[in-house]
């Protein structure tokens, strides 16, 4: 209203309040992504929670606050915003993807890939898609499809460390041990703090006898994940 009164913009046609109200909705929206994309999920919760309060139909602004629920490992909350919705579109790729989450946290991996599985085919274009798809088949030590997971998220991100630490498992799995430390190096080149790479770098170094270096690197896993038993006792 005082900036009509100054002539900054001209009058809505509509309602004043509700244009105040589509103002406030875009403003919380907007300032809502800003915080997740600072990993502020806690914030970021507050603000789509009073966004819901005002316009409770706006599904993609659901899906973020159930994104932030999971982030916050606030599991039940997530999953009975994914729930109405799949609900309504059992087939929606990102509620799939989401639900494919929370079911990995909760221990259901059978349920996390079918999930998984709807939301690759509803076309959800995503790195972490694939990975998570590639991490699935990896428990179920699905080589072949695994390494086709990667692949597709490395073809979507071409740095994409995480996959690379997951090929380096595919080829540990294989016994291609040469393969796996290639893999694994390219991964803590591109991101260091990922014990788990660092545990299959030592791995694959073990198993090509290069005792030292296996030392050193299974060393920057316990140095970054001080309780990784796994990594103590190789």
């Amino acid at each position: 209203r005082q900036l009509v009164d100054l002539g900054y913009i001209e009058a809505p046609s509509e309602n004043a309040e509700t244009a105040i109200r589509r103002a406030t909705v875009d403003k919380l929206s907007n300032l809502a992504e800003v915080h997740i994309a600072k990993r502020e999920y806690a914030r970021a919760k507050e603000l789509l929670t009073e966004l819901m309060a005002l316009a409770p139909n706006r599904g993609r602004d659901r899906l973020r606050l159930a994104n932030c629920h999971l982030h916050l490992d606030e599991l039940d909350q997530c999953r009975a915003i994914l729930d109405e919705i799949l609900g309504k579109q059992p087939d929606g790729p990102w509620a799939n993807f989401l639900s494919g989450q929370v079911k990995l946290k909760q221990g259901d991996d059978a349920a996390a890939l079918d999930h998984f599985k709807r939301a690759d085919a509803a076309g959800y274009s995503s790195r972490w898609l694939q990975f998570r798809l590639g991490m699935a088949y990896l428990k179920t030590r699905d080589w072949d499809t695994a390494e086709t997971a990667f692949d597709k998220a490395l073809d979507l991100d071409p740095d994409f460390a995480q996959a690379y630490r997951g090929l380096a498992v595919v080829c540990y799995g294989r016994d291609q041990f040469e393969d796996s430390v290639r893999h694994a190096l390219r991964s803590v080149s591109l991101l260091y703090h990922q014990p788990m790479a660092h545990y299959y770098l030592g791995l694959g170094l073990a198993a090509t006898g290069r005792v030292n270096q296996a030392i050193e690197a299974l060393g920057h896993a316990l140095s970054q994940a001080p309780k990784f038993q796994g990594a103590r006792r190789a």
